[in-house]
């Protein structure tokens, strides 16, 4: 048998298709675990979990706002109306809800 033909060149493509299809192997692989379910719920969770956290604190900081005899004037009645706006928009949904369960 002969051997196939061969340049230097050739080898060298060779080798640069070689190198190529394992980058590629490895981004596959680093794609499919970002996008795998437990990944995926696992981000979710983590993001949740963040924003709960931003909220309450956004929440505690209006409650002291709007109790503390410290807090300025302007940053007091602005938390009052947000908490007034929110109770109302609490008590709003839950109307809604308990008149759609008698209808």
């Amino acid at each position: 048998m002969s051997e196939p033909f061969s340049t230097p060149r050739m080898v060298e493509l060779e080798a640069e298709i070689a190198v190529t299809r394992v980058q590629l192997a490895s981004t596959v692989d680093a794609l499919a675990q970002r996008l795998s379910p437990g990944a995926l719920a696992s981000e979710a969770s983590k993001q949740a979990r963040l924003g709960v956290e931003q909220a309450r604190a956004t929440v505690e900081q209006l409650v002291h706002d709007a109790t503390s005899a410290e807090a300025d004037p302007e940053a007091s009645t602005r938390a009052r109306v947000i908490l007034a706006g929110a109770a109302g928009a609490v008590a709003l949904v839950v109307a809604v809800t308990l008149l759609r369960r008698r209808g």
